[in-house]
């Protein structure tokens, strides 16, 4: 199990927003915020789609790209 620093959290907190892409941003501080960046950087990896599973089937059997049906 993780246990947070209070102290890394509150400097993180602390930090002025940027303009940066998240993941750039994270691997730059990862130093400075070592158990945050581990946790933003598993959540950060999780791949999203927001296309339906059923419509992504029927897309991808009309393209003949059975490999992507599972």
């Amino acid at each position: 199990m993780i246990q947070l620093d209070s102290n890394e959290i509150s400097t993180y907190l602390s930090e002025p927003e940027t303009e940066v892409e998240s993941l750039l941003w994270w691997r730059a501080n990862a130093m400075q915020y070592l158990i945050l960046a581990r946790i933003a950087m598993d959540y950060l990896a999780v791949q999203t789609t927001s296309v339906p599973k059923t419509a992504r089937t029927s897309l991808c059997l009309r393209a003949g790209i059975w490999n992507w049906v599972i």
